[in-house]
């Protein structure tokens, strides 16, 4: 796999020539000193060995190109793009360089499971605080309805109880009155008298 590279202060640039592919098939892996190209559907792989430790960039690949830009942890030209290494200082220097990108990987997942976690137990006392709410509202608004009820309740019976009273009193007072003036009236007595053929009760006082 054929490839060029690029650089200034700030950046690396890696230009590699992969003809009649599709970008889902390309699998480009950037640990801090290396970095790994395979294409998937031609079964072949490029590993560079970097001179010091990157970041990544931005990643493209159009018109048979793919392009890796690499952020430079320390800024300055570098004399050349990889170190003179052996083989088996190459190797290791890999396996530590993956090693750590494994363990920052998993580090950023467990920071995003545990930030998840305190969102979802924010939320979920959250929750508790609106429920508790709402359920107060209700329990009051249930009181204040039995409330009233009971009051209107008593107000009822307190008006049934006063028509009662009332129409006992005026009960009373009729027949009061009926007496008073039956009273008026002792010794009353009548005889029927026929007056135009017809019999008619005449009082008369003692």
């Amino acid at each position: 796999m054929n490839y060029e590279w690029f650089q200034d202060d700030n950046q690396i640039k890696l230009r590699f020539e992969i003809k009649n592919t599709r970008s889902d098939n390309l699998d480009i892996q950037v640990a801090d000193v290396v970095v790994k190209v395979n294409v998937l559907d031609k079964k072949f792989a490029k590993t560079i060995d970097l001179l010091a430790p990157v970041l990544e960039g931005n990643i493209k690949y159009g018109a048979d190109v793919l392009e890796v830009t690499l952020i430079k942890v320390q800024p300055g030209k570098w004399p050349q793009l990889s170190p003179s290494l052996s083989k088996e200082e190459l190797i290791q220097r890999r396996k530590d360089a993956f090693l750590r990108k494994d363990q920052e990987i998993q580090a950023q997942k467990k920071l995003r499971e545990d930030l998840k976690q305190q969102f979802d137990q924010h939320a979920t006392k959250e929750q508790i605080k609106v429920d508790d709410r709402e359920r107060d509202l209700i329990k009051r608004e249930r009181e204040q309805q039995r409330s009233d009820a009971v009051s209107d309740l008593y107000d009822q019976v307190g008006q049934d109880s006063g028509f009662e009273q009332n129409q006992v009193v005026q009960q009373e007072a009729n027949e009061d009155q009926i007496e008073e003036r039956l009273g008026g009236f002792e010794g009353f007595e009548s005889y029927r008298v026929r007056i135009g053929g017809e019999a008619k009760a005449v009082p008369t006082y003692i």
